[in-house]
């Protein structure tokens, strides 16, 4: 896995980001849910298409990850979501 970019990158923000996905291997989704692929470090911000870099969600967590995600990098863009 490729480094981060970690140019105008919020740390605080940021480890709760990686704490919510640490969180994410061990859940247990059901069985008939629909998980979605999700870069636990996206392509645009240095990830790759490694399996260490790809974790499956359900949809509700996946959007979690990308407001958490987002939020990391811009401590505002948590208002857009919101309102």
């Amino acid at each position: 896995m490729r480094k981060l970019n970690t140019d105008n990158l919020y740390l605080d923000e940021y480890f709760v980001y990686k704490s919510f996905i640490e969180s994410c291997y061990t859940k247990q989704y059901k069985e008939d849910e629909q998980l979605h692929v999700h870069h636990i470090i996206p392509k645009s911000l240095g990830g790759n298409n490694d399996t260490s870099n790809l974790i499956k969600l359900n949809v509700q967590d996946h959007i979690t990850a990308h407001t958490l995600l987002s939020c990391a990098f811009d401590k505002h863009s948590y208002e857009q979501f919101v309102n």
